[in-house]
């Protein structure tokens, strides 16, 4: 979430059951707090030294009360110290990004907040050598606004600035100037015709003089504050580049400024942008040609600079080598070229970054960031240099969550439900997830009725990557889980574990003969000892469906059909309503109908007893040649009884492209109608799971994306049947989410849905962070 870095944060949705204090008296859907392994992780933005030896670095960390916690700490020339930052009253999501100190016993930090309804808010807080204040900072109305770096021309003197984003979708630069006792908006100009433009460093050599660097339409640009006014300058892009951005700037006068960020060319031959480094002279901005490592084979960046002295500078950033690994970068500019200065590699396999530095002298520097091994979760990183040398000094973490997601749920009664999902921890994680610290390992989350509890799965021997997507549980003290796991021999199998009411007990999957990866997505069971799981394989024959049967000791394979000319055969759901009785739900790749490239389709199979057979899914809308569907889970109260969601698109933008419901009687797929949330606009929607109690009583539960505005991000969706025609049955959204996504939902005959959820509008990714649990029921 910081704004100047990649690392980002996912957070777990977990629901809770009625009964629980959260949810009791309310109506409809509800939320509360779910357990979530811990881990030591946090991440430092920014750093500034207000003398010699005494600094102060900001940056996040991720709770695990399903906060995002603004962070700080000290440096006294031998040690950090944590200096907790005061965070604003109900907000359930802080950082901070940007710091100046005017001495060792005070220093401005810079920020954001989530406000009510999601949108941030702009933060100050003062640091005066004891603890910290929070400042007030003017609100625009209508807008979610950032501030992302600070500096100060005078002891009453400050600006910070960032970018404020409207509620048609654009993003504008802001800026606010201190006076040593009130912020006030000194709003700047947006570079004309620019629809995105924020500013992301600030230096201010007096009080009426600062210059302010940033990115507007992928072009960098800077701003130039006179004490009155800002001007702004298109000039700071660099002539030639593709795209360009200046991400930071400091300023020995208002006619002397360096500025640093990236730029990208096609005609470079790097996979990816270099370093930027530009001067100002008061006329005009000049390129200083940064150097770029001989390994950056996906380029490079600089993130932070600072200059002690006139012909002395340092600036910082991070590079890609050919590993696809990020490594810290550090350069020193001697007032006629840049050359590269070696950082320690905090480990081969992590992706580190620097992402702000501060010199109080020409031989002393700080250097703040992050870095994080696959798992995506992030420790805090500073590096010290010495005027010969950097070394790693060592930074505190917090004792906060690890990125969680669950994928899958299961509630046998009213009074118990199971969930699981996967974990990522950082290189230490302490308590019942500590085997795998710095891995990725299984989830699983048991409700009792009165709260929820980890339920530590055990690792499968040797293995990594470990995930769980699917659950199923016919009784109390039976459940069977599935996902899958890498062997460390570049082959990845199926995995399977059976819950006996107090512990997890791994069961061994049939292994698919050829097959180099292989996984379980979905599981039914329709007793303790009958349970069939589905998902893929992919070996020679290319990515192929795949079903499993269980008998309560022993996996057999089931022979599974394939559409015909097709590729990239998926089964990701199965609901089983009867023993001699399954529908497996999921998708494939084939030719468009239109003859131009591929197309996917919706998949749906059913077991007879004896035998898969394939059932045309309904063409999802009257012009099947100009879309793409895909079932995403299935539910069936009966034999005969089945619902099926998803999601199609339509291509015919500007219009939401609509979730997906179809019906099976038996004999064929039927589409129905169901309703799309109001207020969208170009927008995706997608159902991820579906539960039915009876024929008349369904619950389905996903998320939208895209839109502008107030309507960006992802949001949940909930819809439901009751026998008739399906209505909107709208989700509790976690207060200050950007980001939800529900992704499974099970019904007996209230509902459990899980999921996961974030503070930011980013997409969750494989290395997103923060992360916490949360669980929505609805009566």
């Amino acid at each position: 979430m910081t704004k100047r870095t990649s690392l980002a944060m996912a957070i777990v949705l977990a629901l809770a059951w009625p009964g629980s204090a959260a949810a009791e008296g309310a109506a409809g859907w509800s939320s509360a707090p779910a357990p979530v392994p811990a881990t030591d992780q946090g991440t430092l933005a920014a750093v500034s030294c207000g003398q010699a030896g005494v600094c102060l670095a900001v940056g996040e960390w991720a709770a695990t009360d399903s906060t995002v916690r603004a962070l700080a700490m000290t440096w006294d020339g031998n040690r950090w110290t944590v200096a907790d930052p005061v965070r604003p009253a109900g907000a359930p999501s802080v950082e901070l990004a940007g710091v100046t100190c005017l001495s060792s016993g005070r220093c401005l930090a810079v920020g954001d907040y989530a406000g009510s309804g999601g949108a941030r808010r702009a933060l100050a807080e003062e640091w005066d050598g004891q603890g910290w204040s929070v400042q007030q900072v003017p609100d625009l109305p209508g807008e979610s606004d950032s501030l992302v770096s600070v500096s100060c021309g005078g002891p009453t003197s400050c600006t910070a600035v960032g970018s404020a984003t409207a509620t048609d979708g654009t993003v504008r630069p802001l800026a606010e100037n201190w006076d040593g006792t009130t912020w006030s908006a000194a709003t700047p100009a947006a570079p004309p015709g620019a629809a995105t433009a924020g500013l992301t460093g600030v230096s201010c050599a007096t009080p009426t003089a600062c210059t302010a660097v940033g990115t507007a339409a992928s072009a960098a640009f800077a701003e130039h504050w006179d004490g009155t006014s800002w001007t702004v300058d298109l000039a700071a892009a660099p002539p030639g580049a593709d795209m360009s951005g200046l991400a930071a700037i400091t300023c020995a006068a208002a006619t002397s400024c360096l500025a640093v960020g990236n730029s990208a060319s096609k005609r470079s031959g790097v996979a990816g942008a270099t370093a930027l480094a530009e001067r100002w002279d008061g006329t005009g901005w000049t390129d200083l040609r940064a150097a770029n490592p001989t390994d950056a084979f996906y380029g490079s960046t600089l993130s932070g600079i600072a200059c002690p002295a006139a012909s002395t500078c340092v600036a910082v950033g991070s590079y890609g080598p050919a590993d696809h690994s990020h490594r810290t970068l550090a350069e020193g500019w001697d007032g006629t070229s840049w050359t590269v200065q070696p950082t320690p590699s905090p480990d081969s396999t992590a992706n580190a970054a620097l992402t702000g530095v501060s010199c109080p002298s020409a031989g002393g520097c700080i250097a703040a960031g992050s870095t994080a091994r696959t798992t995506g979760v992030p420790v805090t990183l500073a590096d010290q240099w010495d005027g010969q040398a950097w070394r790693t000094t060592l930074t505190p973490d917090r004792s906060g969550s690890q990125v969680a997601e669950l994928h899958g749920v299961s509630c046998p009664a009213a009074t118990a439900c199971m969930a699981v999902g996967t974990t990522r921890s950082a290189e230490r994680a302490p308590g019942p997830y500590s085997a795998s610290a710095g891995e990725q390992d299984a989830l699983s989350e048991w409700f009792d009725g009165s709260g929820w509890r980890l339920e530590p799965v055990p690792p499968p021997p040797g293995g990594s990557g470990v995930v769980l997507d699917g659950v199923s549980c016919p009784g109390m003290d039976m459940c069977l889980a599935v996902g899958s796991y890498d062997t460390g021999h570049g082959m990845r199998v199926p995995l399977a574990q059976r819950w006996d009411g107090q512990h997890w007990i791994p069961e061994f999957p049939a292994d698919p003969a050829g097959s180099l990866l292989a996984a379980f997505t979905g599981v039914s069971c329709q007793s303790s000892s009958s349970c069939t799981a589905v998902g893929s394989k992919t070996g020679g024959d290319g990515t192929t469906t795949l079903a499993e049967r269980w008998d309560g000791g022993a996996w057999s394979i089931q022979a599974t059909p394939n559409a015909p000319a097709s590729s990239d055969d998926v089964l990701r759901r199965v609901s089983c309503p009867a023993l001699d009785s399954c529908v497996a739900v999921g998708s494939y790749l084939a030719a468009a109908q239109t003859g131009f490239g591929t197309r996917s389709y919706a998949l749906a199979e059913h077991w007879d007893g004896a035998a898969w057979v394939i059932d045309p899914a309904a063409p999802p809308a009257a012009s099947p040649s100009s879309l793409s569907a895909g079932f995403s889970s299935v539910s069936c109260p009966a034999a005969a009884d089945c619902w099926a969601v998803g999601s199609f698109s339509t291509f015919d933008r500007p219009y939401p492209n609509p979730a997906l419901a179809e019906h099976w009687d038996g004999h064929a797929w039927t589409t129905v109608a169901i309703p799309n949330p109001p207020g969208l606009y170009d927008a995706l929607e997608n159902l991820s799971g579906v539960s039915c109690s009876s024929g008349s009583d369904c619950e389905a539960v996903g998320f939208s994306y895209g839109g502008t505005g107030a309507d960006s991000g992802v949001h949940p969706i909930g819809e439901h049947w009751d026998g008739a025609a399906w209505s909107l049955d709208p989700l509790a959204e976690p207060a200050g989410a950007r980001l939800t996504e529900p992704a499974d939902v099970s019904c007996h005959p209230g509902c459990t849905a899980v999921g996961q959820f974030t503070y930011d509008d980013q997409p969750v990714a494989a290395t997103g962070w923060p992360a916490f649990p949360l669980i929505e029921v609805r009566s």
